[in-house]
Formats: C-alpha cells, structure tokens, sequence
C-alpha cells in the first residue's frame, strides 16, 4: 500500500502551497490599509521588508498568501507594484515525483532509490552549468509489492556490521535498530559509563554497542565523527513507518557498528593501528559477534592489500557470512579490494537516468547494482549536512550508497529462510537483477527485492573475473595460457555448454568451448584456455566475452583485462648492469613482509644528457654520513664513496655540468648539521665525487620560507673566487629576502608576497670556514625596477610582473642563459617581455608577440623535440592555462626565435570529466603532442596545420580512503628509435592494481598500448624509474635480487 502525504517540513515544498512575495504600496500604508489587505488576500504574513528608513522601504512589504489569490494582490488598489522572490536552488539537489511514497516517513518521497515516484536530480556537469535527470518507475531496488507487511514475516532479526564510520548512537531515526549487546549494556539497555569489566567475556570492555577500533585509549564507543557510517546504516535500517525522517528496508534488521575509519587516515598516527589492521579487526569482531551480513562500504588498492586481510575475509566466508562491498568511485574497471576477492559481493552505484553513475566503477569484478547518487538517509545531528534542509539528514553519492541496500537485501532474505546458504543468497540476489542501459558493463543487474524473495531454487552458474590482473604470455613463443573459473551458486546442473572469447586482433582463434558440464551447488571448475599472439605492436587490451547455455536459456557476460609479458633470463633485449659494492646487498635492496623495497635512488638527469643513469646510497655510521654513488664502467655500475662529514641527510642528487668543461658533474642538495645549527647544503662534486669547489660546498640559512627545488630550476654561470660555477635561479612566490631589499630608509618596504626571481648567490671563500655561505636574492629587486621604468619610460601605475621562467635546455645551460617571462604595464594594456639572464647575473630584456593571448596563471612545460637522429629535451617551453573546469589553453613559445609556434584552446566534450593538469609536450615532424589529465583520462592533444585531433585513455585511481588518492604512477618517454620514435608515457601499475608496467604510445590515429611493452614484474625485481640509456634510447629500469646480489635490468622501450 502506498501513502498519500502531505509535507509541513520546513524548506520542503507544499502540494497546497503558499508563496511570499514583495508588494510596493503606492503610499507607506497605515495599520487599517495593512489589515485590509491582509484578510482581502488571505495572507498569513505581511510586514516590511526591512526598516530601513526611506520612503522606498517605508512602502516594500513581504507577504505570504495562497498562489492562487496572487492575481487579486497585484490588482489591489493600494499596491503599486508585485515582484516575486527568487530562490538558488541549492538547499536541494533531489526533488519529489509524485506525491505516492512508499512510507509514512516526511521525506520518504525523495527516496528514489526505495522507491522510485518520478523524482528529480539535479546533477553538477561542471562548475557553471547542471543538468536535470527525470526518474522513471521502476528503476530502483524493486521492494515496492512486498515493503507492507514483510517484516511480519521475517522469523528472526538479522545482525548486519556496519564496518565504517561509526553510528549516532542517538538518532531518533536509528537508535532502536541498533544493536545491543545486552550483557555490556546497563538496565536501560544504553552503553555503560566508564566500563572496567569485560561482562560477557568477548575480550571487548563495554561493547554494548559495537566497538571503535580507531580509539587510542579505552573509549571505544564507536560515536560517528564524519557521518558516513550513520548514513550507510540508515540506508539498511532507519526506522520505517515512524512518521519520521526516512525509511530503511526492514526494522527486523539490527545494526552492529564497528567503527574502522577516522575522519582522515593519515599514517603513522600515534597509538592508533593501521587502516588494514582496523578493518580486519573489525571483521573479525563482526564474526564473534554472530553477523550474518558485513557491509563494507571502503576499500583499497593492491598497494596495501595484506595477507591478514584476506585472511579476515576468508574467516568470515568460512563462517557463512556474506559480505557485500562498494564498487569504488573512480570510473575506472580496475581491481580494488575487497571488491575483487572471490567470496565478496561487490556492488557498483546507479543513476536515475537508468545508467550506472559516471562516478561508479565497473566491470566483470562488479556482480550488481544498486542505488548510489542523491541518496538521503541519516546523519549525525551534531554535523551539518551540506545538501540537505534539515538536520539529521544528509545526501549523498557514491558506491558506499549502493552497497548498503544489498547488504539489507541479504538480510531480509535471511530473515525470511534463516536456514538458507551463504551461496543460495547469493544466488538469490544476482539471479533476479533487472538489466540497465549504458556503455559501462557489470556481471548483472540492479537489484530486485521482491523478487529475489520470490525466487525458487534454479541454477546460477557465473564467470569469476575477480582478482584477475591479466593473461599473461611466453614473449619467445607468444602463447598463453590461464584457468577462467566457473561458478554455480545454486541448483545442480548439468550439460552446461559455455563459450569463451578472448578477443585481442593479435589473437589467433579466440573462442574456446566445453561442452556438457556438470556443476554442482556451491561448486567451481576452471575453464582452461590457451591462444597464441600474432603482433605484439597492437593494443594489449583484451576483451574476454563468456556464453553460457543451460536449459535452452543463453546469458552473456564480458570482462576486460590486459595481456601482460612474462620476462625471463632468456630475453636477449635486456640489458644487465650488476651493483658492484663492498656493502651488504641487504643493506641496498631488502624484503618485508614478502614485498622488496629499495635504498637506492635514481640521480636526476635534469637535461637528460647522461649515456647512462647513475645512482646513489647514503647511510649514517658514527655519526658521520657516507655517500655512495654508482656509474657505468664497463658494463656493470661500479662504486664511489665520499665522507660527508657536515651532512646529516640528502635530499636529492642532479646530473649537470656544474663548471662547464663539458663533463657532468653532481650537484647535492643535503640538510647539514654544525654543532647544534642546521642549514641547507649544496654541494659541487665531479665525477669521482671529488670537490669542485674549494672545501665541502655551500651553506644555506633560508631568510624566508623560500626553498630551492631543483627539478624546477635553471642554472647560469658565476663568477666564484675566480672560478665558474653554475647557481640555480628559480620563479616563486614569497618575500623579499633581507639581502635584496632597499637601503634607503626614506623607501616604503615591500611586504607582499608575489612571484620573484631567485637565486643562490655564494659568498667570497674565507679560508678558515669549512663551508661558504649562499645568499638568497632575488634579480626583480629595487635596482632591476627602477632601470626598467627608466628605460620604458612606465607610470607609477604601471606594474612590473614575473610570470616564470622558460624551460633551460642543454644548448641555453652550455650558453649559460636563462629566460623569464614578465610583464609590464597595466590591466589589458600590458605587455610582454623576455628576461635573458647570463653569467654573474648580467641581463637583457625584448618584447615578444603573444597574439593577445593571456599567458597569466598558466603552467609552464617542456616541449620536447623528437629527431631521428636525437631527441632534444626541453627544447621549447608551453604555457597551458585552465580557463574552466573543461576549457584549456595552451601556447607554445620558440625559446630560439621568442615566436609563439603553435597556439590552440581544447574544450572537453565530456562535460563531467574534468581537466586537472597538464602532463608532457613533444614536437615531431611539425606535429604537436600534447598530453593533459582529467578526472577519467589521459588526454591527448594533437596538433598540425591548425587540424586538432584529440584521444583518450583511461586513468586509474583508488580513493576510498579519507585524505588519499591512490595513482598508477606516470612518467613521459619516447618510444622507439630512428624515425620510429614517438611520445609515450610509461605507467606503473604495481602499487595500485596489478604487478605490471605499460607504456601508452601516441601516433596519428591514437593512444596504444602494445602487447610487448606490457611487462609484469617478477616478485624479486622493483621498478625504478625509466631511463635514457646508451644511442638516445629510453628503458624501463628494474633492480633484481638475484643470488644474493643487486641487478639492474633494462628493458628497452621499443
């Protein structure tokens, strides 16, 4: 049965509804005229507007009157004017359909998800612009013929563990379906003040109701501080039928919090345990505390993936219970965890417009859906909901929305056939789904309650792509082979006929079938397919379709996954390099908790000018550091070390000539220590580590809070106790430092920060110091100022502006030229200038040509140019500026000529997925690459003659837990040699989802990522960073344990 409500809640529209208007009396109106028009217009209010005194607002009223009696006000005779009121929509981003709800609940009617009346979303596109999706009956979680009367029939309460932010334990809408723990609670079944005893001997002091497993101390109540999990329980359990709030799907159904997340999971917090420790505490704690339903509403990457975990995971599949979990909501088809394992119900998000939502993950690890943008349910009263009216009440997005309404769906199942399976429910929930519409794909549909109640055993046979990271192939023979498992959850069956295609154009006959199968209850066979590859050029990704045929009844289900190279000692294209070092291997390369980690760090090759990288290792031995640099002899990398007496850290090593006699030398950036002072350290060693400079380097005491970044720096010669020495010069925003301001105590001091050029400048030697003294000025000082408003002649008004610096390649360092771009002027009329510094800070200053383009706010990148013959690193220099969310900018100025080459703007057709950077630029044969990020992708730009192109390839990320976002890692390369080359970004997959590294290729006619670029690493190898090695090739980089020593592995990117 369906209720017909009417709605007295404030913010909240009325079916029979009043308006408020502003009516402008024609004179100010005495207390007889405002009683006339009061009754003659039925007004429940009418007062002034304000009392302000004029006569406007002496006569501006605001008035409350029936809609319909709006007509008779504006022709009232004492009324000289009606002007209505105009309300931002943004208390509300979700409206009512029809006035039918599925509840006595006030806000049940903007439930869509429970019952869906025609309901309206209003949906961000990008950060000017919304749209509006309509609901349709139907699309929701299909609970309608049953919710009247269900939990009469449900024969026992069910336990579900909300494993999550903890509860409001005090939420009128919630507090009656959670959980008690009677033994620990006190005579009015509420938690006890201060527990000292354990009084039901669970190991749990006070665990009334539930247990927090963040808490440092003994307060382990699990009290909800970001509202996540009281929304999450309210979507399973808020009391329904109360004439309150919102509804839930059955009151039969307890809610056992357990509280694993902080309001920000930042590592290392003091006396808390791990977030992987907590979680599986937390499963376990559900278990012993009989749930039959764990909803996981979190998740992670493979990064932090534990065996503990899974073991937590299985214990609680061992004991029946069926855990559900959110999908993720990256958009993304990736693995995350627990989605991904085996025995977990994963649950992706969908929208109103019949779609799963742009934000849910998807693919064959995802097994339904369910409800999951613009969902209302309870919040904690003591936070403030952003998008809705009323206290207590919150709407929210995401999968964690979805995966709750599964969660209830199992225990209502369970309720009603408390004997039932962990596999039957299963098989109930999945069997019944509804099909929906939209090019993302998981294994079934949305859910359907009553249905799945309805349902008779039947068999339910499915693929099981979970925790599948790819097929992996032999590179020598081009074959592979792997199990596909099939699973039936329900009734015995047999002669099952199923198809499997694996669909790849390298592969050579795709479809494999078995014939007369039998499978039954619970049982699972592997499928074993084999295939062989043709060209390993094509795109590595793979589409495995699977056909399955029982009882003349035909489902098909598709999921994506990589092909992925197995490396061995065969392969002739790897280049090895062993790590010669009178150190303990263990000491450079070691492992922990079955995992290898590494201390040893690649040395930035700034212009990529090396033939081969070079690394190094310090360590702290009687106070005293040790540095050990590694570089190419022969064809192993052999060892240097040096005694760095007054360095107590490095912070990073750069490969650059660094008094330009051709040869590269090291520059060193440290933290020293003298007796109790610290200070930053730069110092100047050549090849064999040996003193460019007389004594150990360069002192910095930092006078601002300006520091040096090297990647981000360019460098020009100085003149240092008549040596030659390069000094880097970088654009940041901050403060005047004390050497550079203005002597004349008649000058007003400059306090603002904005954006300078600074620069380390060394002091004279004095002989009996250990260490000289760098000075931080910057070059744009009082003098700089002055000479160029002298020399163009400028207003006091016109201002003189730095922008950045362009980007210093090999030809500008050797020259020992850096180039600034500023303006000077004022507003539209500015113009735009080159600053070319050089040796001892010598500079010139030229107009250029921007075409009226706004270069201000922009990022400033490489452009680099690819030659057959050499590829020529930070050639040129581009300024991308991000107008809106969608819209980029991007100009590429010549560092030669100072012309602006090349010039487009790129909107984004996918309104919602939104620009967030840009990544690398390359120029080959006049063609422009441009690489930028959204939200979803990689985008690639490409640019000739004017003509745009523009390509896509997805991004993967993980970001369920609070204050982290977990990335594959990317770094730009050239792919290829000769006239081959082509611009290309690795990607490093290991820590996020998989144990491989690819590289996506750019050409004319897309992104690509080739079949033999897509390596797993092996268990006793690390990725490093890819680098250049000898004839102007790049390579990935592995360091290997092998028979107990440490070796480099190259894998040239061809």
């Amino acid at each position: 049965m369906k209720n017909v409500i009417f709605f007295w809640i404030i913010s909240l529209p009325l079916f029979a509804q009043d308006i408020s208007l502003l009516a402008l009396f024609k004179k100010v109106p005495t207390s007889d005229q405002i009683k006339t028009i009061k009754h003659g217009v039925k007004a429940s209010t009418l007062e002034r507007f304000d009392d302000f005194n004029n006569d406007y607002f002496k006569r501006l009223y605001k008035i409350t009157l029936p809609e319909e009696n709006e007509a008779v006000l504006n022709n009232h005779q004492l009324i000289q004017t009606v002007e209505k009121i105009y309300y931002f929509d943004a208390t509300l981003s979700i409206s009512p359909g029809s006035n039918e709800t599925i509840s006595n609940d006030h806000f049940s009617a903007y439930q869509w998800g429970l019952y869906n009346s025609g309901q309206v979303i209003k949906r961000d596109i990008d950060d000017i612009n919304q749209e509006t999706i309509l609901g349709e009956k139907g699309v929701d979680v299909g609970i309608e013929s049953i919710f009247e009367g269900m939990d009469e029939k449900i024969k026992e309460d069910v336990l579900v563990a909300v494993v999550d932010s903890g509860i409001d334990f005090e939420h009128p809408d919630l507090a009656s379906n959670i959980y008690r723990n009677k033994l620990e609670c006190d005579e009015f079944l509420n938690l006890r003040t201060k527990p000292v005893e354990d009084l039901d001997g669970n190991g749990y002091i006070g665990d009334c109701m539930g247990w927090d497993f963040t808490a440092s101390k003994n307060q382990h109540r699990p009290t909800d501080d970001k509202g996540h999990g009281t929304h999450v329980a309210g979507i399973i359990a808020a009391i329904k039928n109360n004439n309150l709030g919102v509804s839930g799907l059955s009151n039969k159904i307890k809610i056992l919090p357990v509280k694993v997340l902080q309001k920000q999971e930042l590592s290392g917090t003091q006396g808390v345990s791990s977030f992987t420790d907590r979680v599986a505490q937390g499963i376990l704690y559900s278990v012993k505390m009989g749930a039959k339903v764990i909803n996981l509403s979190l998740g992670w990457p493979k990064a932090i993936d534990t065996r503990y975990l899974r073991e937590a995971i299985q214990a609680a599949v061992d004991a029946g219970v069926l855990l559900v979990a959110a999908a993720g909501n990256n958009n993304t088809n990736i693995s995350i965890f627990p989605c991904s394992y085996q025995n977990v119900l994963c649950v992706g998000a969908l929208s109103l417009d019949k779609k799963l939502a742009r934000f849910s993950n998807y693919g064959g690890s995802v097994d339904v859906i369910a409800p999951g943008e613009q969902i209302l349910s309870t919040f904690p009263a003591k936070l403030y909901p952003e998008l809705f009216s009323t206290n207590g009440y919150e709407l929210k997005d995401g999968t964690s929305q979805a995966a709750p309404f599964v969660s209830a769906q199992a225990a209502i199942l369970w309720g009603l056939n408390p004997k039932s399976s962990r596999n039957e429910i299963w098989a109930r929930i999945i069997e019944t789904t509804k099909p929906m519409s939209g090019s993302k794909y998981t294994l079934d549909g949305l859910i359907q309650i009553s249905q799945s109640v309805k349902a008779t055993s039947v068999p339910v046979i499915r693929p099981i792509f979970k925790d599948f990271s790819g097929i992996f192939y032999d590179n020598k023979s081009k074959t592979f082979a792997f199990n596909l498992p099939i699973k039936n959850y329900w009734m015995e069956m047999q002669n099952i006929n199923v198809a499997v295609q694996v669909i790849n154009p390298s592969i050579k006959k795709p479809v494999s079938e078995f014939l007369n199968i039998t499978l039954k209850n619970g049982e699972v066979k592997n499928l074993p397919i084999k295939g062989k590859l043709d060209d390993l050029n094509l795109d590595s990704n793979v589409m495995i379709k699977v056909t399955i045929v029982n009882q003349n009844h035909q489902s098909h289900y598709q999921f994506e996954t990589p092909l992925v190279r197995n490396i061995s000692s065969e392969d002739e294209e790897i280049i090895r390099a062993r790590l010669h070092t009178s150190m303990p291997v263990e000491k450079i390369l070691f492992k922990k908790d079955d995992k290898l980690y590494a201390n040893i760090n690649t040395v930035w090759d700034h212009y990529k000018i090396d033939h081969f990288p070079s690394y190094y290792y310090s360590e702290v031995i009687d106070g005293k550091l040790t540095l050990s640099m590694f570089t190419k002899k022969n064809e192993d990398l052999v060892e240097f070390k040096r005694e760095l007496p007054l360095v107590t850290r490095i912070l990073n090593v750069t490969r650059m000539d660094l008094n330009y006699d051709g040869v590269l030398d090291f520059f060193i950036s440290a933290i020293g220590k003298n007796g109790a002072e610290e200070f930053l350290q730069y110092l100047y060693l050549d090849n064999h580590l040996q003193d460019l400079v007389a004594g150990t380097g360069f002192f910095y005491r930092p006078p601002v809070k300006i520091f040096l970044d090297t990647k981000k720096s360019t460098f020009i010669p100085f003149t240092w106790n008549n040596q030659r020495i390069a000094v880097p010069v970088w654009v940041d925003y901050g403060l005047i430092p004390p050497a550079s301001k203005n002597p004349d105590p008649f000058a007003s001091e400059d306090k603002n920060q904005r954006k300078h050029i600074y620069m380390l400048v060394p002091s004279q030697k004095n002989l009996d110091d250990p260490l000289s003294e760098m000075h931080l000025k910057i070059l744009d000082d009082y003098r700089f100022n002055d000479l160029l408003r002298k020399e163009h002649d400028l207003f006091w008004s016109d201002q003189i502006s730095i922008l950045g610096s362009y980007t210093q390649n090999e030809a500008f360092l050797k020259k020992g030229e850096a180039l600034f771009q500023i303006t000077i002027g004022e507003s539209f009329l500015r113009k735009y200038f080159t600053l070319r510094v050089s040796q001892d800070l010598q500079y010139q200053i030229s107009e250029v040509d921007v075409k009226e383009i706004a270069l201000e706010g922009s990022y400033k990148i490489p452009v680099n140019v690819i030659g057959d013959a050499q590829t020529k690193y930070m050639e040129h220099t581009a300024f991308v500026g991000f107008q809106t969310d969608t819209l980029a900018q991007y100009a590429m100025m010549n560092n030669e000529t100072l012309h602006l080459d090349y010039f487009f703007r790129y909107e984004q057709k996918i309104k919602s997925d939104h620009l967030l950077g840009v990544m690398a630029s390359y120029i080959k044969n006049d063609r422009l690459f441009s690489f930028m990020q959204s939200k979803s992708n990689i985008v690639l730009v490409t640019m000739l003659h004017d003509q745009l192109d523009v390509f896509y390839h997805p991004i993967n990320r993980v970001s369920f837990i609070a204050g982290n976002i977990f990335n594959e890692l990317y770094y730009p390369v050239v792919y290829g040699t000769g006239a081959q080359k082509l611009p290309a970004y690795y990607i490093d997959a290991t820590s996020l989802h998989s144990g491989h590294v690819y590289i996506i290729k750019a050409s004319e006619n897309g992104l690509v990522a080739p079949i033999k670029n897509n390596v797993y690493i092996p268990k006793n190898c690390l990725p490093m960073n890819p680098v250049k090695i000898e004839n102007d090739l790049e390579a990935y980089s592995l360091l290997c344990l092998e028979n107990g020593e440490a070796v480099f592995k190259y894998i040239p990117i061809l």
